[in-house]
């Protein structure tokens, strides 16, 4: 894997549920992905969508937060019609019902990362991307800026699930 976040291989199922541990233990956040080739790409920048230019993909998203807002009563449950005033979690509401966003699918837990990491093909080594929660919500703005790019690289991670 060509990147800069730190890769831990795991061994066997035992060394699996320590890493686990220690990520939920710690707050760190995971998502698993069935091949470890696969780069952290949302929805909305894959194949038809992505070559459509960044103006395009947000005029679509502004017009797909209207029409999900005009029939989300249909649907979705009090809180998730009331939460859908704010942009944001109007994406988020929207990429829990399958609606390709700029957003990707995290957990709180690597045991389901861990499910979506290994759950469609057999022949790839799947891979759990991950981390530290609190320090990225004290510190992620400024990767923006170029000021903490060592300090994100360091608190991130990747465990690869091999193919038995």
């Amino acid at each position: 894997m060509a990147s800069k976040w730190k890769e831990i291989p795991l061994r066997d199922l035992q060394h699996a549920l320590e890493v686990f541990a220690e990520l939920k233990g710690k707050r760190w956040v995971c998502r698993g992905q069935s091949n470890k080739e696969w780069n952290l790409v949302p929805l909305i920048d894959r194949d038809k969508l992505a070559k459509l230019t960044r103006a395009e993909k947000l005029s679509l998203e502004r017009q797909s937060i209207n029409l999900f807002r005009s029939t989300v009563k249909f649907f979705a449950a009090a809180g998730e019609q009331n939460a859908m005033v704010d942009d944001v979690i109007a994406l988020m509401v929207m990429r829990h019902y399958g609606v390709e966003t700029r957003l990707l699918d995290w957990t709180g837990s690597p045991y389901v990362a861990a499910y979506f990491a290994a759950c469609d093909d057999d022949r790839k080594d799947g891979v759990i991307w991950s981390f530290d929660e609190p320090l990225y919500e004290k510190n992620g703005k400024e990767q923006w800026r170029g000021g903490l790019r060592q300090q994100l690289t360091e608190a991130a991670t990747t465990t690869s699930l091999p193919r038995d």
